[in-house]
């Protein structure tokens, strides 16, 4: 016989964000990010600093089909002290990028080099440990043709 006195199952914790305009498409599941989301406490998520813009262009694909961009700026979310898996989309349907920075927790993780128009490029940044209560992810121009860099998701999981 087996006898269970009790079981707690705790449910991986996902969150999903979809960057673009406030008119663009929402990709299901996601989370609406605007250039207008600013961080706030009661949110717990939102644009920290930078300037930040938006565009939405044509396509089926609502995660990919818009964006935000900018020169310099920093994207938070507050979420217990922990290693997550992080996850960024970034490309543009009508236009070229390059040279993307792309900054976790305050660590230079990856420069995605050029990304054609039409073309999205997705990585995949395991294990980022929050030890604050937020976790940071930087977007930085780094030269190049494009001034700026972009975002169309960004994917947090716990492992």
């Amino acid at each position: 016989n087996a006898v269970i006195n009790a079981l707690d199952v705790a449910p991986q914790k996902r969150l999903r964000f979809d960057f673009g305009t406030a008119a663009s498409p929402l990709a299901p599941l996601y989370t609406r990010v605007t250039p207008a989301t600013r961080y706030q406490p009661v949110s717990g998520f939102g644009w920290l600093a930078g300037a930040v813009d938006a565009r939405s262009r044509s396509g089926a694909d609502p995660l990919t089909r818009d964006f935000n961009f900018s020169r310099d700026a920093t994207f938070a979310v507050d979420l217990p002290e922990a290693g997550y898996t992080v996850t960024v989309t970034v490309g543009d349907a009508a236009a070229a990028h390059d040279r993307i920075g792309i900054w976790v927790e305050n660590e230079p993780m990856v420069e995605i080099g050029a990304v054609a128009a039409g073309h999205f490029v997705t990585r995949s940044f395991s294990i980022v440990l929050v030890t604050d209560g937020q976790l940071t992810v930087r977007l930085e121009d780094r030269g190049g043709a494009d001034a700026n860099a972009v975002i169309n998701a960004l994917e947090v999981s716990a492992p």
